[in-house]
């Protein structure tokens, strides 16, 4: 699982965050269902959900709301029509203000 946040480097508003997810052979994993959870690297601060879609085989995308200027963890949830489930936790750091 890779993600990509944009716009690169992140600022606080709506972020584009793309994953790419591949099988255990490195093959596209297809028609899963993907959800986000970002949270602040601290304690106190309201998490951010999101669903994605699946653009294009194994890439899918979601736009989560990064509502403070700081270090982020995006976790990412996903489900496949065969059963498999992943999760991981991206770091996210350095958060911008908004321009």
């Amino acid at each position: 699982m890779a993600l990509q946040v944009t716009p690169a480097p992140p600022t606080v508003g709506a972020a584009r965050v793309e994953v790419v997810v591949k099988d255990e052979a490195g093959a596209p994993a297809r028609g899963g269902t993907l959800s986000l959870e970002g949270n602040m690297s601290h304690p106190g601060m309201r998490p951010s959900f999101a669903d994605c879609q699946e653009l294009t085989p194994g890439h899918y995308q979601g736009s989560l709301a990064l509502t403070m200027a700081g270090d982020w963890l995006i976790e990412v949830d996903a489900s496949f029509p065969d059963g498999h489930r992943a999760r991981r936790t991206f770091p996210v750091p350095g958060v911008r203000p908004a321009p």
